[in-house]
């Protein structure tokens, strides 16, 4: 029935019967010769299952995005609180460690490392409040080109003229 082919480390054997069915019907080699037993029918079903439960998974997961109702966001008018004038921060420092900044940061003698420890100071900007000195009032400062509204509120409980 079964030839042995090239005898050696990958050797193997050709069952000539199931070679010559498939040939006939192309679908003979992959059927099982005997029926399947429970746990591999159990098996299958619970394969079955798993992948419809991923695939409902995946529609349930998409089908907010697929509905055709728009969403409108809700609008509260509330009033916010004002912006406090409190202090800077003030920063502990020990013989080694010197912050950057402790307290408000004079702007007028503010070195440029100095400048860019501000929150969204970068170094092309620091070099710009550097240029626009003397200042001696934050409209001043909300001269320097990038400074905006929300860069000056920012700003403005932080820095000293």
């Amino acid at each position: 029935m079964s030839e042995p082919s090239r005898q050696g480390a990958g050797s193997f054997s050709v069952d000539r019967s199931v070679v010559d069915r498939s040939v006939i019907d192309p679908s003979a080699a992959f059927r099982p010769r005997r029926p399947l037993s429970a746990s591999h029918r159990g098996e299958r079903r619970a394969a079955g299952l798993l992948t419809l439960l991923a695939l409902g998974c995946g529609g349930w997961a998409l089908y907010p995005n697929l509905s055709a109702s728009p969403r409108v966001p809700s609008v509260s008018h509330v009033a916010l609180a004002p912006l406090s004038t409190g202090a800077a921060p003030e920063f502990a420092s020990t013989p080694s460690i010197q912050p950057l900044i402790s307290g408000r940061l004079n702007l007028n003698t503010a070195s440029e490392a100095q400048l860019e420890a501000l929150p969204g100071v970068g170094p092309a900007f620091a070099a710009r409040l550097r240029a626009a000195r003397p200042y001696r009032s934050l409209s001043d400062l909300d001269a320097v080109p990038g400074v905006g509204p929300k860069m000056l509120a920012r700003l403005a409980q932080l820095v000293k003229f």
